[in-house]
């Protein structure tokens, strides 16, 4: 048999190995989900409505966030306070699609993702230059804060 046939076989073997070894890292981060309710929380205002969150400020709590999680019981969802040099987000372990807004020091919005359907595609995603924070919804709770797009700014109670 060719070298090709050979190069098909191995490339086969290592998507099924990587493919493995994502669904075990899943099943371990749906395991130690974090209990949101034991977090700070925080109300973000938005041009038309607000929604509370669960502040992620810790290495643990970053590194945790929303992964495990089927649905959200107390929260609408969690903002992560980012240490300075986060160049990505990683999310590993969410079980459901999320509205994720990036933003500034300033809570100014740099960049909205909405729908983004967890997988192997979106493992990591970059995060714009100047992100201090993010804040991470299940998919269309975002329109609860009305219209945002990036240049908004958001405020706190």
């Amino acid at each position: 048999m060719g070298l090709l046939w050979w190069t098909v076989v191995l490339l086969a073997v290592l998507c099924l190995v990587g493919i493995a070894i994502y669904q075990a890292l899943k099943f371990i981060a749906t395991r130690d989900a974090q209990n949101l309710d034991a977090l700070p929380h925080r109300t973000v205002v938005g041009p038309a409505g607000s929604l509370k969150l669960a502040v992620a400020d810790t290495t643990d709590s970053l590194s945790k966030g929303l992964s495990g999680h089927q649905k959200l019981k107390n929260v609408h969802g969690l903002l992560l306070v980012l240490p300075r040099k986060a160049t990505s987000l990683t999310l590993l372990g969410v079980q459901f699609p999320l509205d994720i807004v990036w933003l500034d020091a300033q809570n100014r919005v740099l960049k909205v993702t909405y729908d983004v359907k967890p997988g192997f595609g979106t493992l990591r995603l970059p995060s714009p230059a100047r992100t201090a924070a993010v804040i991470e919804v299940p998919a269309l709770r975002l329109r609860k804060l009305g219209a945002i797009e990036p240049g908004t700014t958001l405020s706190w109670k």
